[in-house]
């Protein structure tokens, strides 16, 4: 989408810009960016890990998650960046705000047209052999029968592993969108920072976990022989202690730091296996795609509730005196630290299983 959209605007501009519209359509390009580049679209690690499922062997998909999906991230900025701040703007300073949302949805469906037309389900549907046969990883002839797709989806949904999983990374995203929804506040209010250094210590976790994200699959396949319940349920209690270091300690500038170094490695490694390759390691490989799209469904549900819970709480500790507004995070802490631990705790039930 972020490609197909750059397209898009390297052809517009010739056309659209003229000097007497340049000043509307810089203006809406500020006005837009800056909410559309605060959005957080981390969850790319599914659809990744679904395509690198189908387009590669058993042995190979786990490697190469971790390197598309930080190929990706900066892609998914880059989209952001072009088709909120471009795009977007431009329609919006040439027609008015309402057509900004015509504009998003007209690209929006380009974009589905242009994956269900180039996107193929598996090499065997465009008449390939098996990527496995290819590779060598099985002999030409081996059975590879596992019923009817409607049926192994069925599957999944019964399958309670899929379901814990989902509840694992549901409670994951509670903590993480506990930090990058509220720790500007809490840091603000509770340490005393400035909006600017809150915000600068906040976005440390976000690069960071681009290296979790890089070594979360070699991680796994080297050192703990594709375990990966076992590392979730380690990177889980570090993401945790991670928590209580940001949470409990002062407000010394690389105590903070700190924390936020080790959050984001932790959290870009959870989002891989929690999000990806533990649902590809626990379901056949057709049914993938149904067991992410339950993962993924349970994440952002828990990544709503925790903004309603977590506003409800701190809301509730909010008191006023003469004219000055305080919260009280206490209650709000307790739940960010028990979501953290719950995730972690029920990620390790999840075994591998071998449907190949």
């Amino acid at each position: 989408m972020g490609m197909f959209v750059r397209y898009i605007v390297v052809l517009l501009p010739p056309v659209i810009v003229r000097p007497g519209n340049l000043s509307a359509v810089t203006s809406n390009m500020t006005s837009v960016l800056p909410s559309g580049l605060r959005k957080r679209h981390a969850h790319h690690a599914q659809p990744v890990a679904f395509a690198t499922n189908v387009a590669l062997p058993p042995t190979s998909t786990v490697s190469f998650v971790g390197c598309f999906v930080i190929i990706g991230a900066p892609a998914v900025g880059a989209g952001v960046f072009v088709g909120v701040g471009v795009f977007v703007g431009a329609v919006v300073g040439f027609f008015g705000w309402q057509w900004g949302f015509v504009g998003s949805s007209v690209a929006g469906v380009l974009g589905v047209l242009t994956i269900v037309l180039l996107m193929h389900d598996t090499p065997e549907s465009k008449g390939l052999p098996p990527i496995e046969e290819l590779t060598g990883e099985e002999t030409p002839g081996t059975p590879r029968d596992h019923g009817k797709t409607s049926d192994l989806q069925r599957s999944v949904i019964r399958n309670p592993l899929v379901w814990v999983l989902a509840l694992s990374s549901a409670f994951m995203y509670i903590s993480r969108y506990a930090i990058n929804g509220w720790g500007v506040l809490f840091l603000q209010e509770i340490k005393g920072y400035t909006l600017a250094a809150a915000t600068q210590v906040i976005s440390v976790n976000a690069l960071c976990g681009i290296v979790g994200t890089v070594f979360s699959g070699w991680l796994s396949d080297a050192f703990f022989h594709g375990r990966r319940n076992v590392l979730a349920f380690g990177f889980g209690v570090l993401n945790t202690v991670a928590l209580c270091l940001f949470l409990y300690s002062g407000d010394g500038l690389v105590v903070n730091i700190l924390s936020m170094i080790l959050f984001g490695v932790a959290i870009g490694v959870l989002i891989c296996f929690l999000g990806g390759l533990m649902a590809i390691d626990i379901v056949p490989r057709e049914a993938t795609g149904a067991a992410l799209g339950i993962v993924g469904m349970a994440s952002y549900v828990g990544a709503g509730l925790q903004d309603i819970v977590s506003g409800w709480l701190i809301n509730s500790g909010k008191t006023e005196l003469d004219g000055v507004t305080s919260y009280n995070f206490d209650s709000a802490i307790v739940f960010w630290i028990a979501a953290s631990a719950v995730s972690f705790i029920l990620a390790l039930f999840v075994a591998k299983r071998s449907h190949r």
